[in-house]
């Protein structure tokens, strides 16, 4: 199937949000596994699926109807599908070739230039994912869901990496799926699950870096205390320390850097191995870890990943490659239209102040208050305008104000 005409001039803003992937896509078009499928090739597929994203579409059956009715559907040139067409497609085609679509519009992402003097910094988490229908292979083994393991870009405010397991013991694979996304010269910024002596030890070995929270019962011998900078973070919290310490349950006694501090009732201890960096800097790193937890949410609800509507093996993993694909492809739209407002004057770069209602995090992460972010009502606006002109969405995000 065909996917003329070409984009014009002034496209449609669906045009516009998958234009970093046409190059890529119709590549993958032309392989021999989508030429050979009569009804959907994976072009036609991709839409189908950023669409279904974009428009919140909860289930497949609601999918099929839309095809079929929705208004915007014909001028985006969707066809009208069968649920059995579309479950086939789940399986026909490898979630690898999704992989390459991310991994062809990842590098294009604008870095956000306040974080790139403290090098590459990745946020670990993981998330559990219910499965509301159990059927199939899930059932079989008793579980509820599937975990996904993430690896957050703090830089370009997107996923790096992922994983998915299903386990009854999501510790033990948290660190196995740590190890296993570890590179050389970026920084992991951690919660305390990931905290082992092995875990610190490997990352150190391989050149990594990380910023961990301490667990309550942890022991150390302090070596040397590290002189504190002032700095306007420090305004939000109390009782604030940085110390040279060895873990004494650790027999190859590691150097490492403690830095502790106070923010309401909490009592906050941070581990690290990065020595180069001011006591507020290290601060900041874990504050910002949140922003994966922010990810999580946004996937989960604002895009409506709860909503699985495939729950094949290949399937599930597809659908999550999805997510990734669309939040890069929205966030790259937002940066493209910010700038064509900032270059017409209609936009003035400016940080707004934080509200003093705001929780201490937030108003740490004012740096991430851009068009990184995924929001609901940018959202609603980017799907009600998907069949209008690009020129179209540029104006009501100017008039909205969004």
């Amino acid at each position: 199937m065909s996917l003329a005409p070409p984009i014009t001039s002034d496209p449609l803003l669906f045009d516009k949000l998958l234009e970093p992937i046409a190059a890529p896509l119709d590549e993958l078009d032309h392989q021999p596994l989508s030429q050979a499928a009569s009804k959907l090739k994976f072009a036609i597929f991709i839409r189908v699926l950023l669409f279904r994203i974009f428009n919140q579409v909860r289930s497949l059956r609601n999918l099929t109807l839309d095809l079929k009715s929705s208004p915007s559907a014909k001028p985006l040139r969707l066809p009208s599908l069968g649920l059995s067409t579309l479950h086939d497609a789940f399986v026909r085609y490898p979630s690898c070739w999704v992989i390459s679509l991310v991994q062809s519009v990842a590098p294009h992402l604008a870095q956000l230039p306040k974080l790139s003097v403290l090098g590459q910094l990745w946020c670990v988490d993981s998330s559990f994912w219910p499965v509301v229908r159990q059927l199939g292979w899930l059932a079989h083994q008793g579980l509820k869901g599937v975990r996904l393991h993430l690896a957050f870009s703090l830089n370009t405010m997107c996923s790096v990496a992922f994983f998915l397991t299903c386990d009854h013991s999501p510790t033990t694979n948290e660190r196995a799926m740590l190890m296993a996304l570890v590179q050389a010269g970026v920084t992991y910024v951690l919660d305390r699950g990931y905290i082992s002596l092995p875990a610190c030890r490997e990352l150190v070995d391989r050149g990594a870096y990380f910023v961990v929270r301490a667990r309550n019962n942890q022991r150390w011998r302090v070596l040397a205390d590290i002189e504190i900078a002032a700095s306007e973070v420090f305004n939000h919290l109390s009782g604030i320390s940085d110390q040279v310490v060895q873990l004494r349950s650790d027999a190859n006694c590691t150097v490492l850097r403690l830095v502790c501090f106070s923010c309401g009732k909490h009592r906050f201890c941070l581990l690290t191995n990065r020595f180069d960096l001011r006591t507020h800097e290290i601060v900041l790193l874990y504050a910002w870890r949140w922003q994966v937890e922010l990810l999580f949410r946004a996937w989960k609800h604002t895009l409506g990943g709860l909503h699985l509507i495939n729950l094949s093996e290949e399937g599930i993993a597809t659908q999550f490659q999805m997510l990734v694909l669309a939040a890069i492809l929205w966030a790259l739209l937002q940066q493209k239209t910010d700038k064509l407002l900032a270059d017409s004057g209609r936009r003035e770069e400016s940080s707004k102040t934080s509200s003093k209602s705001e929780s201490v995090t937030a108003q740490l992460s004012q740096v991430f208050r851009a068009s990184w972010r995924l929001l609901r009502r940018s959202l609603r606006v980017l799907a009600n305008c998907l069949a209008q002109p690009f020129s179209v969405y540029v104006k009501e995000r100017y008039e909205l104000r969004i």
